[in-house]
């Protein structure tokens, strides 16, 4: 979020997704957290120093982040209205199975 301008705090650790199993770095402040691969959209690629990074849409990281229980009621309501709710909606609806009832509610 602090990449795309939504939120002015610096985070404590960047928060990643993969495919493989969730490991935490404390020390280098990476986490990464596990979701099935058909989850892995809404991401866009960014030159960085010589190589690329993959950083995901503003709304597919609330996504992410309401998945993984990372944001609750306060903290959305304080995100959404920066969003592109057409967006948001639109990668919500691609979001099926575990937590997708969770996900629709909260972004309503």
């Amino acid at each position: 979020m602090l990449f795309h301008g939504i939120i002015q705090q610096v985070p404590k650790a960047a928060e990643c997704v993969t495919s493989k199993n969730s490991l935490r770095y404390e020390r280098l402040g990476i986490i990464y957290h596990k979701i099935p691969e058909r989850l892995f959209f809404g991401y866009q690629r960014h030159a960085k120093t010589g190589s690329y990074v993959f950083v995901a849409e503003p709304e597919k990281a609330i996504i992410d982040g309401i998945y993984l229980n990372k944001y609750g009621k306060t903290e959305l309501k304080e995100l959404l209205p920066r969003l592109n709710p057409i967006r948001l909606n639109a990668l919500a609806k691609n979001f099926t199975g575990r937590g997708s009832m969770k996900i629709n509610e909260l972004i309503e």
